[in-house]
Order: C-alpha cells, then structure tokens, then sequence
C-alpha cells in the first residue's frame, strides 16, 4: 500500500494557459476595433461614404465569423434609419446579401433584430418604416422554421398596426379639438406621408407572411382575426386611398378564411421599394 500513489490530480499545462490568455487578447483586441469602426465610421455624421463603407466592413464580418454578432448586427440595423437615403439603401442591400448569399443560416438573427428595430421604443417613423420594408422583402421557407418567422413577424405587424391606429385616432380627435395642433400638423407633410407609408408597408408585410401560417395549427385563429377589429378601424381613418385598399383586402383575405384566397394575395401584394428600403 506504501507503494501505491493517491489519484493523479489533472493540472493545466502553461501552454493551455498560454493559449487562454492569447484568446483572450485576440477578442478584446477584435472588440476594440469593432468599437473603432462603429464610433469613428459609422456613426460619422459628415460623411455619409464612411457609413456606407462601415456598414459594408461590418457585413462582411458577420459573414466570416460569428464573435460580436449581436453587438455588431445592432449597430448595422440602426443604419435603416439613417437620414441619408444613400446609407439606408446600402445597408438594406448588404443586409439581404448577407441572409440570401454570404450567409443563409442568419436569416432568423437578422429579421429578428429587425423587428426589434421596429418594436424599438423612440425609434421614429422613419427608421420602423425601413425596417418594415426590410422584412417584406425576406424570403420566408415553407419549413418548420419558415413558419414561425412568418408567425413573428406577422405578430410584430399587427402590434405596429395597432399603435398606428391609436395614434391617428388620437391625432384626430385632437385634430376636433384645436385649431393650432392642426395647423402644426400641417407643417408636418413629410411626416404624415412616412407614416402613410409605413401602414402601407405593414399592409403589405401581413398579406406576404400571413399564407405561410399553418392552418392546422391555431396560428390562424390566435393571431390573425382578434385584430380585425383595428384593421377595420384603419380602412375607415386613413386618408390614404392606397392603405384603405390594402387594409380591406386583408380584411377579406381573414374573413375568407382560406389557403388558397390567402396565397393569391402573396402575390398580388407589392413591395414598398424592389430596389431596397428607402424613405424619403
């Protein structure tokens, strides 16, 4: 028994050590850099080529390589509500190489962060329209994984529809109320049409995304017609003829209540900007 030794304890090689500490060096070094790209390019708001370049940099990253993907994806997205239509362009177009070319697998990330986008509190009408017609553009699969993103994002539609909704009725009845509100809002024509624009465009992302919901599921019946009520409220306060038509041809669509009726509306729908979300 003198002999014989206790259990051999596993200890750590100084090479092992050795190649933590440099992994450890290689990421903060790599987190600094991104921090340089995003604060000194991206965020550079006298030249608008340096933001575009930026947004390409930081694409390509997330291609090769998955470190930093949330923090990196997050400062992309805030591009769609970048003032200059230039940089709004190029950001969706490298946003949709990057989940139909460079990397396919990231397709659920990138549309998730942009319904964070235009979930996001503060966010202006601006930047929720770009990134509502970022998602209209997305290719949905008719997989398992197809159909949840379609359920997502057609629940983020509807919860966008209804803020909508409220506001213009507040605006409306404030609008009855005084004169002088109605005269600012009137200074506001720009604003007006973006988000004319953007009920349009969610309109648009619901007819696209509502076919691939399962209909032997209770997708259907969850989602779809507790928000027909705000959908009907929409087709009658809106002074836009284009949102009025899009919002009483979903409503048949949900009260038809069929695959088939549904699917001819998929391709009957228009997309915002085929060239890439834009707002003006």
């Amino acid at each position: 028994a003198g002999g014989k030794s206790g259990p051999k304890q596993d200890t750590l090689s100084p090479k092992i050590v050795l190649l933590w500490f440099l992994e450890d060096s290689l990421l903060s070094s790599y987190g600094s850099f991104i921090s340089s790209v995003v604060e000194h390019y991206l965020y550079d708001a006298s030249n608008a080529g340096r933001r575009i370049s930026a947004v390409r940099t930081l694409i390509h990253l997330l291609a090769s390589r998955p470190t930093l993907e949330g923090r990196i994806l997050s400062a992309v997205m805030d591009k769609l509500g970048d003032p200059d239509r230039s940089v709004v362009k190029a950001t969706g177009h490298s946003l949709r190489r990057l989940i139909n070319v460079d990397h396919p697998a990231m397709v659920g990330v990138v549309t998730g962060e942009a319904m964070e986008l235009a979930r996001k509190r503060g966010a202006g009408d601006r930047a929720k329209y770009n990134a509502v017609a970022f998602l209209t553009q997305v290719r949905i699969s008719k997989d398992e994984a197809g159909r949840e993103m379609a359920r997502r994002m057609v629940e983020t539609y509807f919860r966008l529809f209804e803020d909508a909704v409220a506001r213009n009725t507040d605006k409306n009845d404030v609008d009855k109320r005084s004169k002088k509100l109605k005269k600012k809002e009137k200074q506001k024509g720009a604003t007006t049409e973006v988000r004319s624009r953007l009920l349009c465009a969610l309109l648009t992302g619901v007819n696209r995304a509502h076919p691939y919901l399962s209909q032997d599921s209770k997708d259907w019946e969850q989602i779809l017609p507790k928000h027909v009520d705000a959908l009907y409220r929409l087709s009658h306060a809106t002074s836009s003829p284009a949102t009025a038509v899009q919002a009483l041809t979903l409503l048949f669509s949900l009260m038809a209540g069929s695959g088939s009726s549904s699917r001819s509306n998929n391709n009957g729908a228009s997309v915002p900007d085929p060239q890439g979300p834009t707002a003006s």
